[in-house]
């Protein structure tokens, strides 16, 4: 998914908040950075594993 699209997704985050405290993500920059958009503002740390690179 793009970048806009994960802007999309965030701001709808904050008023629909997903339930989750924890985020996963591959260790892979395009995957972090993803994430970072996703989790910014939800005040959530990604958490950065190799199990999940493609």
């Amino acid at each position: 998914m793009g970048r806009a699209q994960m802007r999309k997704l965030a701001a709808y985050w904050q008023t629909h908040p997903p339930g989750c405290q924890t985020m996963i993500c591959s260790s892979l920059s395009r995957a972090r950075e993803t994430a970072q958009i996703v989790c910014g503002p939800l005040n959530i740390t990604p958490r950065v594993s190799d199990f999940w690179r493609e």
